[in-house]
């Protein structure tokens, strides 16, 4: 398995799941279902993401090979020009997959995780629990059918249907982009309570809003202790424990 905490890594990550998809697939249909981009702004945000990773993979090895002069960085990067080919070759999102397929080898991913297993060793990003990862998708889906059945000011349902994007765009993007994925949406989504609170229109202690407030802090918390568990920070920064108890007063 692809060690997801380095660009090197969820590049091979993608690569071998494309590898096995269905030949007669179109290229875009196939890149849609390892992503799981619901729709055309999805599919262009996601892959956008993936076509930074070539770039950061070689930035980060060549950071870490600057450290170790027996670290020989172009012998890591053999896989750079077939790997560049491959994904000019995405583009063609109405052609077979199988002609993407054909432009890399066993040879391109096992040097590829040759290069992932090198930044995996050098702890340059953190590892994600990818244990509680399902856990947050159920919590979430869940959360997203209570806010629609709840009777909810407006502003108040807008506000937790756009903290439930975030949270579902972060769990899309997290195999392409590690913990920096869910460390955006934990900030926005505080960014955002803290407006909501600052609302007059808006009472955060009333029923109904409340408890679907709590569940909000919830799934916050939820995130935040993963990305506790993968930075080894020891507790929500200030600014975070603050903005949460201002939008939950006496919780």
């Amino acid at each position: 398995m692809a060690h997801l905490d380095n660009p090197a890594g969820r590049l091979e990550d993608f690569l071998r799941h494309l590898k096995v998809a269905n030949a007669g697939m179109s290229s875009k249909d196939a890149v849609t279902s390892i992503l799981g981009a619901a729709n055309d702004a999805e599919f262009a945000h996601a892959f956008g993401n993936l076509l930074l990773l070539p770039q950061q993979a070689e930035d980060a090895l060549r950071k870490v090979a600057e450290q170790d002069e027996h670290d020989d960085p172009d012998w890591y990067l053999q896989w750079r020009p077939a790997i560049n080919q491959t994904l000019s070759q995405l583009w063609a999102f109405t052609s077979a997959v199988k002609s993407t397929q054909d432009h890399y080898s066993d040879a391109d991913l096992m040097n590829l995780g040759a290069c992932s297993n090198l930044l995996h060793r050098a702890h340059l990003e953190p590892e994600l629990p990818w244990s509680q990862i399902d856990e947050l998708r159920q919590h979430t889906r869940e959360f997203e059918e209570a806010i629609h059945e709840a009777s909810l000011p407006e502003p108040v349902k807008r506000f937790l249907l756009e903290q439930v994007d975030r949270i579902n765009e972060a769990l899309r993007e997290c195999r392409l982009r590690g913990v920096a994925a869910f460390e955006e949406a934990f900030d926005a989504a505080i960014g955002a309570s803290w407006r909501l609170s600052r609302n007059p229109e808006v009472d955060t202690s009333a029923a109904p809003v409340k408890p679907m407030m709590e569940k909000l802090k919830g799934l916050l918390a939820q995130i935040q202790m993963m990305v506790t568990i993968a930075t080894g920070v020891a507790e929500l920064p200030a600014k975070a424990d603050a903005s949460l108890t201002a939008i939950l007063p006496g919780a």
